[in-house]
């Protein structure tokens, strides 16, 4: 079998001021990716995080990614996008689920979280969801400070962060990103993406300002 070779990982950060295209190498597990290219522009035709011109804003971005492919000697196609602005926010939800005595899976976290994000959208007009992050579970009645899954009970709830933005932020964003001809990986809030680059797992957990 041959060996794979390294995956390609980017990421697009438009900001109102300044574009970024970043490129990275991933030769494996445990390994931290490697740069191998950067792309920096003006943003022209956004303001606010919001989209004014779309079509500065395509030629803005599409300056940028050229910038990063010269320098990685690669074509990007798809890539991770970085969404800030003053339409972010966060909400807090809450769900529970009954689970007639059977271990605890997957399937049920994935659930409590879709629920929280239906119960919210129902009441709330104009916003999309980005992330919906656990911050505690409840088991029984009694709190967790951990994962749920494998446990055994009757009931499970949990409490969630919901990072927000408004759909016609993000649809704009979106089209700019699809004009320059990539495909969107995933949406990531500025300030969520910041905190998997800069804070350690135990900040994480432990919750910082």
């Amino acid at each position: 079998m041959m060996p794979q070779g390294p995956t390609i990982i980017a990421g697009i950060d438009i900001g109102s001021t300044t574009t970024r295209v970043i490129i990275t190498e991933h030769a494996g597990s445990g390994m931290h990716p490697r740069v191998i290219g950067v792309g920096k522009t003006e943003t022209i035709g956004i303001s606010k995080g919001y989209v004014i011109h779309e079509e500065e804003a395509v030629r803005s971005l599409h300056s940028a990614i050229k910038m990063a492919e010269k320098m990685a000697n690669v074509t990007l196609d798809r890539a991770y996008v970085c969404i800030g602005g003053i339409s972010l926010e966060t909400h807090h939800q809450s769900s529970s689920i009954h689970l007639q005595r059977k271990e605890i899976s997957t399937k049920d976290t994935l659930m409590l979280r879709s629920q929280a994000i239906e119960d919210f959208l129902v009441k709330t007009k104009n916003k999309t969801v980005l992330h919906a992050i656990p911050l505690n579970y409840v088991l029984d009645d009694e709190e967790l400070f951990a994962d749920p899954i494998g446990l055994s009970g009757s009931e499970l709830s949990a409490h969630f962060s919901l990072v927000t933005c408004l759909t016609q932020h993000r649809d704009g964003l979106v089209s700019v990103v699809s004009r320059a001809g990539i495909d969107i990986i995933d949406i990531v809030a500025s300030p969520v993406a910041a905190s998997v680059v800069t804070l350690s797992q135990r900040a994480k957990t432990a919750g910082c300002a």
